[in-house]
């Protein structure tokens, strides 16, 4: 890695806007392709090798983890502060009746992994430091980009401008580039708020995730490592302070209850962070010499956690495309090459995308009649086999 110093003229292969862990991941896996690689960050440069905690625990599919190893992410992650996810339970309201998945159905030795959101960032950054293809340039925020047949431009917060063959940007579900290329988004605003923090338990939580969908809000309790928890809680914006407000030991005892206090007392351990809940999906990834990966091309509703895994498959399909089109002696940044990475995510995110839609609206609604559907697609779901594989399937994705 090097650092970013004008000079005239200066030209890039690629030029990444975001240095989160989809551009990061994609900077990273361009490695041996011949590319040159520019990464633009507003932030600056220690706020990316030794971020924050910010309250996120992310639940790792089986393919995301192969993607993380052959990136050298992996093997960066303290492996004592990964946690497993062998078992989930879905339940709905006051009823009795709970959807359940375990690993031993999938064949795997779990359904999916715990790292906090922090880990992730920091192993990102680390794996990617040390290539000499890489450049960053941070503390900057770009301005316009400009693409046309023949360059495509970035131009910078202090007036710099820079040409580059393609422009790649993972700058947030917001994502300002993405406007600015002229690129329609689908957005629904869910009028809620995710509230994340972490709690001790007395017992063990064997590994067992536990998502309940209450009439007023929706309380997730995944397992970390040793007797730690991740509690997600996404309830109505209007609402979010009662929660945020509330004694340490009121919430604690309303999260212990939820799991009809299997964990034993639970405690609160850590200070409460909340995030808007709002989804997007890009119309189309790629323009004209410009491509969207992560929350850029897609921003998902934490509900089913699979946000950051189709942020990383984006990042890892389109730096596959990329490379093929080098091996075969094509232009990496023709329009054939980008379209291709489009529909091959669109495949894999807009089926989940819009599912999880559906889930969260029929499951936050209190209408009778969303009641009884909710039960009735629990039963369904509980005694048709061939659906709850299905959704082990989506659940884990074990292949990329």
């Amino acid at each position: 890695m090097s650092f970013f110093v004008m000079e005239k003229d200066m030209t890039y292969d690629v030029v990444v806007i975001g240095a989160g862990p989809a551009g990061l991941s994609f900077a990273k896996a361009l490695k041996g392709s011949g590319l040159k690689v520019l990464v633009i960050e507003q932030n600056q440069e220690q706020d990316i090798q030794s971020p924050a905690y910010d309250g996120r625990e992310i639940a790792l599919t089986h393919s995301s983890r192969t993607i993380m190893q052959a990136l050298g992410q992996w093997d960066t992650i303290d492996q004592q502060n990964i946690g497993f996810i062998k078992e989930a339970k879905v339940s709905s309201g006051n009823a009795p009746l709970t959807l359940d998945f375990n690993s031993q159905d999938s064949g795997l030795d779990c359904l999916g992994f715990m790292v906090s959101n922090q880990n992730i960032r920091h192993a990102c950054f680390a794996a990617v430091e040390p290539d000499e293809h890489v450049d960053f340039c941070f503390g900057q925020s770009v301005q316009s980009v400009k693409t046309s047949d023949n360059m495509a431009q970035v131009t910078l917060s202090d007036e710099q401008t820079l040409s580059t063959q393609l422009v790649v940007a993972a700058d947030s579900r917001f994502s300002q580039s993405r406007r600015q290329m002229g690129i329609s988004t689908d957005m629904v605003d869910f009028g809620r708020t995710c509230i994340v923090f972490t709690m001790t338990t007395e017992k063990p939580h064997n590994h067992v995730a536990h998502e309940m969908f209450r009439y007023d809000k929706t309380i997730a309790v995944l397992p970390l490592v040793d007797n730690q928890v991740s509690v997600v809680i996404t309830i109505a914006s209007d609402k979010a302070d009662d929660i945020i407000q509330a004694p340490a030991l009121a919430l604690a005892a309303e999260i212990s209850q939820s799991v009809d206090h299997q964990l034993g007392v639970m405690t609160v351990n850590s200070e409460l962070y909340s995030y808007p809940l709002v989804a997007t999906m890009a119309s189309q990834y790629s323009a004209k010499r410009f491509a969207l990966i992560g929350d850029a091309a897609v921003g998902m509703h934490p509900v089913t956690a699979h946000g950051f895994n189709l942020g990383l498959s984006s990042a890892w399909q389109l730096a596959k495309g990329i490379k093929k089109a080098r091996q075969d002696n094509q232009p990496f940044y023709q329009d054939r090459v980008l379209r291709r990475y489009h529909h091959s995510h669109k495949r894999q995110s807009v089926p989940i995308y819009k599912g999880t839609n559906v889930v969260v609206k029929l499951f936050t609604k209190n209408q009778l009649w969303a009641k009884a559907a909710r039960h009735a697609v629990l039963k369904v779901s509980k005694h048709v086999k061939p659906i709850s594989q299905f959704i082990t399937k989506q659940l884990t994705q074990e292949q990329i």
